[in-house]
């Protein structure tokens, strides 16, 4: 079956978009959302969407990323697209607030794509990952240590601020992708950063993966599908604690309360999910629950 065909399977069964929708896609210029972007293009007339372009310089690589933004911007005008091009100094903005450039990065180009989606009235943002970025998500989570949503990887779709964020290209791999660019005679930039070994994720992908592929070719493969089987269960789990929840928690002035023979009777995975329900209920913060 065709990558283009696959795509549309999968927007399908994982309800990533519907006919008419307007979707903002996120262009980066790599080959990932490159090969995005003309595979949603020839997807457009039979569905009706409606697309438009756009792309965040970070400022990280000085003229190479003016370069990919003034590349990115010709590639939308010659495909007939509206595109909105934001230039930002992260790294400058990094050292001022003294954090993370990659999550700080990560943050401004969401603010950005969700500004750019209300401005435009989408309400879907396109974003290229793929399943190789998926199976170097869940090995990251497993060396760092991660719950069952842990390794339920990157959701096929989420929303944010009342916004569709989807990945079509979650279950077609790197190689799959770079083929199709080629077969078509499509162009697209490369991230010289990408060989650079200073952050964790290019580690992942350029020795640890290589090694475990070793012993086990598959291994991308069965990351991804280990990020499947956890999203199921991790959803399926969720539900039945959200019905905990309702059946045993009591609202009260100023906190709840909760049948203790009820809460002893739950299997010690929904106890565990039904406390982070109870804190979250108290105002504290997911991300510091501990389980």
């Amino acid at each position: 079956m065709s990558i283009e065909l696959r795509m549309e399977q999968y927007i399908r069964q994982e309800g990533l978009l519907d006919p008419g929708d307007s979707v903002i896609v996120a262009v980066s210029g790599g080959p990932d959302s490159t090969a995005m972007l003309h595979l949603l293009r020839k997807l457009a007339p039979k569905w009706q969407l409606k697309l438009h372009v756009a792309h965040m310089d970070h400022g990280f690589r000085g003229e190479e990323s003016r370069r990919e933004a003034e590349w990115v911007a010709s590639l939308a005008d010659e495909l007939g697209l509206e595109c909105t091009v934001k230039h930002a100094d992260v790294p400058a903005l990094a050292a001022e607030a003294g954090g993370n450039a990659q999550e700080l990065a990560r943050e401004v180009r969401y603010a950005f794509l969700l500004e750019t989606a209300r401005r435009v009235g989408a309400g879907v943002i396109a974003l290229g990952h793929h399943a190789d970025d998926q199976a170097e998500t869940i090995l990251m989570k497993l060396i760092r240590g991660a719950s069952l949503s842990g390794l339920s990887g990157m959701s096929p779709v989420s929303v944010r601020q009342g916004v569709k964020l989807v990945r079509p290209l979650l279950r077609i791999y790197k190689e799959e992708i770079v083929t199709f660019l080629q077969e078509h005679g499509y162009g697209y930039c490369e991230d010289s950063s990408n060989r650079k070994t200073v952050y964790f994720r290019n580690v992942v992908r350029l020795e640890i993966l290589p090694f475990l592929e070793r012993y086990n070719p598959n291994v991308s493969a069965s990351l991804v599908r280990l990020a499947e089987i956890s999203r199921a269960e991790d959803d399926y789990l969720a539900r039945e604690a959200e019905r905990a929840f309702d059946r045993f928690v009591r609202p009260e002035p100023g906190g709840c309360a909760m049948d203790r023979g009820a809460f002893l009777g739950l299997h010690v995975a929904l106890q565990r999910r039904l406390i982070t329900l109870i804190l979250i209920y108290l105002g504290v913060e997911k991300g510091s629950i501990p389980f």
